[in-house]
């Protein structure tokens, strides 16, 4: 009994929709320090990705863009929070909604990234329309944080 109430309680945190709200003050206030993050990714088979942060107080302005060699790009801006680091693994959890463009069609997707000691991960993983044209991972437990991006200078000629 306890073990069903358990996953009914886990299924239903995973299938609540994803609200992300960014306080553009920040990225206008020059009192406020501001951090740039820049990382790559890419294989001898071509994959490609490409991830930028400014990073202001707890908000995220970034692009990502992701484009593997055997299957369909997604490019595009997001906009986000980013947590606190983690004590015992100095990671850091970015929440975000992504302007993803792909085929010419662009649709606002939930994006998580952690990132933390030089490494970026990306999370991937089944999505729905949460129904107002916002596509949610369905399983936030299933997300698959695959491909670490290598930090690198953001004037490297990568980035381009």
């Amino acid at each position: 009994m306890i073990i069903a109430v358990f996953l009914i309680a886990q299924n239903k945190k995973s299938e609540q929709p994803t609200h992300v709200s960014v306080d553009d003050s920040v990225f206008q206030d020059p009192n406020i320090n501001a951090t740039q993050l820049c990382y790559i990714w890419n294989t001898e088979a071509g994959d490609q990705a490409q991830l930028s942060m400014d990073i202001r107080a707890n908000q995220v302005i970034g692009e990502f863009n992701w484009r593997p060699a055997e299957k369909d790009s997604k490019t595009g801006i997001f906009r986000g929070t980013v947590s606190g680091g983690d004590t015992t693994t100095l990671k850091r959890t970015v929440n975000a909604l992504w302007d993803a463009s792909a085929e010419g069609v662009t649709n606002k997707e939930e994006l998580i990234i952690t990132f933390g000691e030089g490494i970026a991960n990306v999370g991937f993983g089944e999505m729905k329309d949460r129904g107002d044209g916002v596509y949610v991972y369905v399983d936030k437990d299933h997300v698959n944080y695959e491909s670490n991006l290598s930090q690198t200078d953001c004037g490297d000629e990568a980035m381009d």
